[in-house]
């Protein structure tokens, strides 16, 4: 199938581009092989509309170790956001009554305990407005209709995989207009 190559060729490309950003470091490391779980879980869920929670798990705990060693964001944020990121998505999902799953839950958990709780805050905000932008698309043109669901998970994942190059310029950009700091 033309699929494999073209993510073979994608997902090399996301390396080559997350070690030039970040140099060749162990925190670019941890940065690329999150992209690489962050695109796997957007192929399986846009065809079949499921999270895996074999590949969000351990990307929670991956996310939790490299922050503690140093390679991302600081161990307390990466913490913090990984509770409230899941939180969050678990409220969004009671609210809408099986709108989105479990698997988006864990997903949120795994962003947060790779980003930290700025990255979280840009990534889930992407996201949000990636996803309604799609919804509306999809119903505008007649490729879905409004009760039909549409996978989530992409659009955490292009959420997160965009926070991940974008947090320290919109953390800076917070500061000068919110110029009240958090402690994480």
């Amino acid at each position: 199938s033309w699929r494999y190559p073209l993510v073979e060729l994608v997902a090399a490309a996301l390396w080559a581009f997350t070690i030039w950003w970040f140099g060749p470091t162990l925190r670019g490391l941890a940065a690329a092989a999150f992209l690489s779980s962050l695109l796997v879980v957007s192929l399986i869920d846009g065809e079949h509309m499921v999270v895996p929670d074999v590949i969000s798990v351990p990307l929670i705990g991956a996310g939790l170790f490299a922050a503690w060693m140093g390679w991302g964001p600081p161990f307390r944020s990466a913490l913090v956001s990984a509770v409230g990121g899941g939180l969050l998505i678990a409220l969004v999902v009671i609210a809408t009554r099986g709108g989105m799953g479990t698997g988006d839950i864990l997903l949120a958990a795994a962003l947060g305990a790779n980003l930290g709780v700025t990255g979280l805050a840009l990534a889930l905000w992407l996201c949000f407005v990636l996803g309604g932008a799609i919804a509306t698309l999809c119903v505008a043109f007649g490729l879905r209709g409004r009760k039909q669901p549409i996978p989530y998970g992409p659009c955490l994942a292009v959420g997160g995989g965009i926070a991940l190059f974008a947090t320290p310029a919109f953390s800076e950009w917070l500061l000068r207009w919110f110029p009240i700091a958090l402690p994480l």
